[in-house]
């Protein structure tokens, strides 16, 4: 990861655009482009929520893939931190939620994508930030609030997420008398 981290270029197909989208949002140009008559030839495909994290980096002299690569680093460990903590609130156990942070730590789909600049795993790392104020603080309108705006979040960051995340919420609430 900190070789990722740290190496100034795309190491992915969808790096670059995704920049680009920052670098055009942080001009005041609009991302989302309702013809490709005139470059550029791209489209943006997802919610802005990532590409406005980058927006205060662009100007900076820090490189814009390395920051990218970075705040999905940062939003993968914050991801294992959330299950963790969630599954610590939910069975009290330490071993148990040491074990949860660190599977999803070992599939290498997720150590692969936590090295790149991309939008999933920030859209993770607030979809269960969500699932873990639920876990905590269910009856709390805060809770409530706090949960559902970061389930936003994770729908503007990557639109999948507003199946999900928000579904297992629900269910979760619901199962255990919090919605009744």
């Amino acid at each position: 990861a900190i070789l990722s981290d740290v190496y100034p270029y795309p190491l992915d197909y969808g790096e670059a655009p995704l920049i680009n989208q920052a670098m055009r949002l942080a001009k005041g140009e609009n991302i989302y482009r309702s013809s490709l008559e005139t470059p550029p030839f791209t489209i943006a495909n997802y919610p802005p929520l990532y590409v406005i994290s980058l927006v205060p980096f662009i100007n900076s002299p820090l490189n814009p893939f390395q920051v990218g690569r970075v705040i999905s680093t940062t939003a993968t460990l914050a991801s294992a931190l959330f299950l963790g903590l969630t599954t610590l609130h939910l069975y009290k156990s330490k071993l148990a939620a040491i074990t949860t942070g660190a599977l999803l730590l070992s599939f290498p789909y997720v150590v692969e994508w936590s090295t790149r600049a991309r939008v999933d795993n920030l859209a993770l790392a607030f979809a269960t930030a969500a699932l873990y104020i639920f876990a905590s603080w269910p009856k709390s309108k805060w809770g409530v609030f706090g949960g559902g705006l970061l389930l936003v979040a994770a729908a503007y960051t990557r639109q999948s997420y507003a199946l999900a995340a928000p579904l297992a919420a629900f269910v979760w609430l619901w199962r255990h008398n919090k919605l009744r």
